[in-house]
């Protein structure tokens, strides 16, 4: 069976109102047969009703998909670097095991311990400030804390806290 799909997100917030998020993927055997055409006009019909004045969608560079979006009118406006680390290649012990001198590692499952929730949020905060390029997004402005995030995903947060000597 081939797949072929089109989603969109649809922002109702008063400062994303104007956005909306386009992701879609087509079958390699069905590229070039007009399918992803008819997916992005269909997409596209639908996010004109929304009011939305602007159609993101992230896509790797240099691929069949980057391209398909540039020839359809899309631009490219930032360009993020992802990393990866592979834990077979590197020694865990030494890196947790080495000296931070001015910090503590603090490691918790759950609801952010008493007296770290503040600071976090502060932390959590400071990192939507992101640039954002061309793309018509806002940084993020959240008055909430971390413990509010992902509640379908399980996560380990770690922090560096500092110490006073």
């Amino acid at each position: 069976m081939r797949w072929h799909r089109v989603f969109l997100r649809i922002y109702t917030a008063p400062d994303r109102g104007h956005l909306v998020l386009l992701e879609g993927a087509v079958h390699p055997a069905a590229r070039r047969t007009g399918v992803g055409t008819q997916l992005l006009e269909t997409a596209l019909g639908h996010a004109r009703t929304t009011g939305a004045k602007i159609v993101l969608s992230d896509v790797e560079a240099d691929t069949s998909g980057a391209t398909f979006l540039v020839n359809k009118g899309f631009r490219p406006v930032l360009t993020l670097v992802h990393t990866r680390l592979s834990l077979t290649e590197v020694d865990i012990a030494a890196l947790v095991e080495k000296p931070h001198p001015g910090y503590r590692l603090v490691s918790w499952e759950g609801v952010a311990p008493d007296g770290l929730a503040e600071s976090l949020a502060g932390a959590h905060n400071a990192m939507n400030d992101m640039p954002v390029g061309d793309s018509g997004r806002k940084a993020r402005r959240s008055g909430g804390t971390p413990n509010g995030c992902a509640r379908s995903r399980k996560r380990w947060p770690t922090a560096a806290r500092f110490c006073t000597p």
